[in-house]
């Protein structure tokens, strides 16, 4: 699916935790781009992605351990459909990244 990822936080007012999605920070930056820093002091990485208008978030909610190692992102957005765009958009990275170090063998 057509996705476009956001550089500023004000699409994603009014979202909240709709799920989760286990990935590396690697996995999600190949989804998504690089990462937007945390603005709240609860977060470091986040991506505002725009599905076709409907919008979805994934963040490191309260993590403590560096980025790289995080295997447990949130989802946010306004619809539920929202974990599964996003899952699906991980899974089509993590397809990449594997490609990519296949070929490198």
């Amino acid at each position: 699916m057509h996705f476009e990822v956001k550089d500023t936080f004000d699409a994603a007012n009014g979202t909240s935790l709709k799920g989760y999605v286990r990935a590396t920070y690697e996995e999600v930056r190949e989804a998504f781009g690089i990462a937007q820093r945390g603005h709240d002091g609860k977060t470091r990485a986040n991506w505002v992605i725009d599905f076709g208008g409907t919008i979805a978030t994934v963040y490191d909610w309260k993590r403590s351990e560096p980025l790289y190692q995080v295997r447990t992102w949130n989802i946010g957005g306004h619809d539920p459909i929202v974990v599964d765009l996003v899952r699906e958009e991980i899974e089509i990275a993590r397809y990449r990244l594997h490609d990519e170090a296949m070929a490198c063998r």
